[in-house]
């Protein structure tokens, strides 16, 4: 899992300012498979917002087209980079049984 902050320089519904970027950015978040394949995505949020804003609906997204195409979340293993270490999502993946790691200060197991 991961997220992706992409310029916008037509516009559009979800961009945002992000100032390291000096532009305008729209932030989705991936979940991939092992090889790198992408399997979903939240809806597009402006740039303006991190990884975490939003924990919950992005990942009911995410895993609600998984659901649609009949692939199980239970006990899937997600790693994600340290912009996702949060006690809020950790509860998340908890109560969906979906095995998290992060590999920050040695990672977590949800």
């Amino acid at each position: 899992m991961d997220g992706s902050h992409t310029r916008s320089k037509t516009g559009g519904e979800s961009i945002g300012y992000q100032g390291r970027k000096s532009s305008n950015t729209t932030n989705c978040i991936f979940l991939c498979e092992n090889q790198g394949q992408m399997l979903s995505m939240g809806k597009p949020i402006g740039g303006e917002h991190h990884d975490l804003y939003n924990t919950e609906q992005t990942l009911d997204d995410i895993i609600g087209l998984l659901h649609d195409t009949d692939i199980d979340c239970k006990e899937l293993f997600l790693n994600a980079d340290s912009g996702f270490d949060s006690k809020k999502l950790r509860n998340i993946l908890e109560q969906k049984e979906i095995i998290g790691k992060n590999t920050r200060n040695g990672g977590y197991k949800a």
